[in-house]
């Protein structure tokens, strides 16, 4: 019995201590202000792309309608999320500092995953739009898919395709989103626990 009780108690010990290292950590990161510095300077670097392609605008429609139309909806999709979900994350990070509402460190971090989807495919179309004026702004064309239909006998009958739940590339796409997400969220937190050890290092 009493090994038991024994072992009972530095369980409880363990959850405790775990429990004060996770606080301390929330503390520091608070101190810091890492993500409020976070937001803005991702913020910072979206800001610059989006003008520099803005520079570009003109230039871009003397090239094609579509190359400046392709212009304006990524530096639009920048422009919104910079003045909706980076506006709403700041105010997030403000009664996280001062504590005014049960929040967490992860509760923080989850939130800024969520944002950094959108702002990874942000910056993907930045950098097509990169590749698009290194050739000219002078779009690709896609290849014609052939036509099946010719090689088909007109009394033939064409089937109609049964819906069916997701393929195995589907599968294996939602498979590849989470893992990344997954090591997406690891890396954050190994980069927010060194901010907090030398809070001059820069998180982007």
């Amino acid at each position: 019995v009493v090994s038991t009780q024994s072992t009972g108690e530095q369980g409880g010990e363990i959850e405790e201590e775990e429990e004060e290292r996770e606080n301390s950590i929330d503390e520091e990161i608070r101190a810091n202000n890492v993500f409020l510095k976070m937001v803005n300077e991702t913020a910072e670097s979206l800001s610059a792309e989006r003008e520099y392609f803005l520079g570009l605008l003109d230039e871009a429609n003397a090239a094609s309608e579509e190359a400046g139309g392709r212009v304006m909806a990524c530096c639009g999709k920048a422009n919104l999320l910079l003045t909706s979900k980076f506006k709403q994350y700041r105010e997030l990070c403000y009664e996280y500092e001062k504590t005014t509402r049960k929040m967490t460190a992860d509760d923080m971090q989850g939130f800024w995953e969520l944002i950094l989807l959108q702002v990874d495919d942000i910056r993907a179309t930045f950098a097509a739009l990169r590749k698009l004026k290194e050739l000219n702004w002078v779009i690709p064309k896609s290849p014609m898919p052939k036509k099946r239909l010719d090689s088909l006998s007109s009394s033939t009958p064409i089937k109609k395709k049964v819906p069916k739940g997701k393929s195995a590339a589907a599968k294996a796409r939602d498979e590849e989103r989470r893992r990344l997400l997954a090591a997406k969220r690891q890396e954050m937190r190994a980069k927010l626990q060194q901010s907090c050890a030398n809070p001059d290092i820069v998180i982007t």
